[in-house]
């Protein structure tokens, strides 16, 4: 699916012979086309060696190549062609690489294609092909194979919005066309304002997902990497249906696929959209291995080196845009290391919608207007670039400040671009709402939701109940002598110091690492010169992790001896 094969089409391009009948505008010295009753023919002319004898006319062919058109891709700088001949009176348009009208037995293959050419006229039909090339120059054509930015331009998937521009969209692959055919309009935009985006300005998970729809194409220009934005929850809760509600900034519900794709796949669909969002519903189509493994993949923002039969590397794709995801599941769930998928991923997981909703009433709606709302969006933005710009520095600023852990600092600029979608969108007359509270209240629901989120906490919390359940391993006040085993903590009235063993057995090579977050985060009382404590029981000293019985009973934990149940 990513690689440009000899099945390649050329689409949206102006066919500018399409309805013409055929006229050669110089034939090359050496060739000669005859009208028939129903068709046309081309022959090569051998001139005879003796005197008196006719010139040898050989047949070449009844579809006279034309190449019409010389493509340049703007990335790449590839070179590909429009060749034009006409099959039983109807044009034939076909994309062609260089290759395949500079070899013969690359040409023959085009014989599945319509073109009349066989084993034995091969070769005399490439000598033609590039003959009359020479005596009629192509139209040449800049083209991108690809979408969004692009070599300083922006490629738009609609033919209206590139109808002016001097690069047309060269589809380079039949998979994507069905994709490309997705990105269209109906209704107004006065007319999706109303019936639209009334329904769901007031509701947060809802617009933070349009936000993210809206917000891809700006991720080349605020210098972000790719991120996840997701809704998971239990079923029936309209989560395929928000992902289809999103999708209509764009265009049709088609623009959605499923995560049972393969790894290659998703590469080259990201790469192809490459500013445009990228919808995947439902994680259960596929194991959560793949889904954690896709979204570092995704995140990095480019493929991975491959040889390809030449032993040589394949050019790496990369892409810069927002994937939108559901799931009954969080993807950081699926992860064995969670707090590198939390970077990765926003996490909606309040209830979207409210009890009753009118679901039916917004399907219909979203279904009968699409596809303008984006275009209305790309232009507000490109209108005030420079004031939306430091809007987001200090939006940036303000969720550092904000992030009470590493991860949501880490994903601070994420929400920072979905807070200028917001302010951007809300510039749209018939667009206004509340953009502050909606990004506020889904920061604080993906804090309250999500304890992937802050993993040193996640891990202490963890400790917790492993000690919880081996209370016969503490020591301290109020506690009797271990008896059976080591001593796992020692409880004081104002801390529980966990033994460096114990937290070395449960946090291993990561120990250094979160017993510092542990001490950044104030969790500790330690000593003057390092962040483990002294503590003397039975005459004996040791040494740990002393933590802070408030901190303890924040996380639902009394290690009192009047809460000890074994006593």
């Amino acid at each position: 699916m990513e690689d440009v094969t000899n099945e390649d089409v050329f689409e949206l391009i102006e066919k500018t012979s399409a309805n013409k009948p055929f006229r050669q505008e110089v034939i090359p010295k050496g060739y000669e086309i005859e009208h028939h009753q129903y068709r046309v023919a081309l022959y090569q002319i051998i001139p005879s060696k003796k005197d008196g004898e006719p010139d040898k006319k050989i047949f070449l062919t009844n579809t006279i190549p034309q190449i019409t058109e010389r493509f340049e891709d703007i990335e790449s700088n590839e070179v590909s062609f429009n060749m034009l001949f006409y099959d039983n009176h109807l044009p034939v348009n076909l994309g062609v690489s260089a290759e395949e009208i500079s070899d013969s037995r690359q040409l023959l293959k085009l014989v599945n294609r319509k073109l009349d050419v066989t084993s034995t006229t091969s070769t005399r039909l490439i000598d033609y092909i590039n003959k009359s090339k020479r005596y009629s120059p192509p139209l040449n054509v800049k083209v991108a194979t690809r979408l969004g930015h692009v070599k300083g331009y922006f490629i738009f998937p609609y033919q209206e919005e590139m109808k002016n521009s001097n690069i047309k969209l060269f589809n380079n692959d039949r998979g994507f066309q069905k994709l490309i055919d997705s990105f269209q309009s109906k209704g107004t935009l006065e007319s999706y304002s109303k019936q639209v985006f009334n329904q769901i300005k007031d509701l947060p998970m809802v617009m933070v997902m349009l936000y993210a729809s809206l917000g891809s194409v700006l991720l080349r220009e605020f210098g972000l990497q790719p991120f996840i934005v997701e809704i998971s929850g239990s079923t029936s809760t309209g989560k395929t249906f928000t992902l289809n509600l999103v999708s209509s900034v764009w265009g049709t519900s088609d623009l959605i696929t499923t995560w049972g794709s393969t790894k290659n796949s998703i590469e080259a669909m990201a790469s192809f959209l490459n500013s445009f969002p990228m919808f995947k519903d439902d994680t259960r189509n596929t194991n959560p291995k793949f889904v954690a493994n896709a979204t570092y993949n995704f995140s990095s923002g480019e493929s991975k080196s491959r040889s390809n039969i030449n032993l040589t590397l394949n050019a790496k794709k990369e892409w810069r845009n927002i994937m939108l995801s559901t799931g009954e599941s969080s993807i950081s769930n699926m992860a064995d290391e969670k707090a590198g998928v939390s970077a990765r991923v926003i996490t909606l997981q309040d209830q979207p919608y409210p009890d009753n909703f009118d679901f039916t009433t917004l399907d219909k709606a979203f279904r009968e207007n699409y596809g303008t709302l984006g275009i209305a969006f790309i232009k507000q933005y490109e209108s005030k670039q420079e004031a939306y710009k430091s809007a987001f520095d200090s939006y940036q600023r303000y969720f550092n400040r904000k992030g009470s852990n590493e991860i949501m600092q880490r994903l601070g600029r994420a929400f920072a671009l979905l807070q200028i979608t917001g302010e951007i969108l809300n510039d749209i007359d018939g667009f206004e709402h509340d953009h502050f509270k909606i990004i506020e209240q889904a920061y604080d629901s993906m804090v309250r939701n999500n304890k992937t989120i802050d993993k040193p906490k996640q891990l202490l919390e963890e400790l917790l109940q492993y000690l919880d359940a081996n209370r016969n391993n503490i020591a301290g006040d109020g506690y009797s002598s271990v008896k059976n085993g080591d001593i796992k903590a020692i409880y004081k009235h104002d801390y529980l110091c966990i033994l460096g063993q114990t937290v070395h057995e449960k946090l291993g090579h990561e120990m250094q690492t979160i017993t510092g977050q542990w001490d950044k985060k104030g969790y500790l009382i330690t000593s003057k010169d390092r962040i483990q404590k002294e503590v003397r029981f039975n005459s004996q000293k040791n040494r740990g992790y002393a933590i802070k019985n408030e901190i303890v009973k924040e996380l639902g934990f009394d290690f009192s001896n009047s809460h000890n149940p074994y006593n």
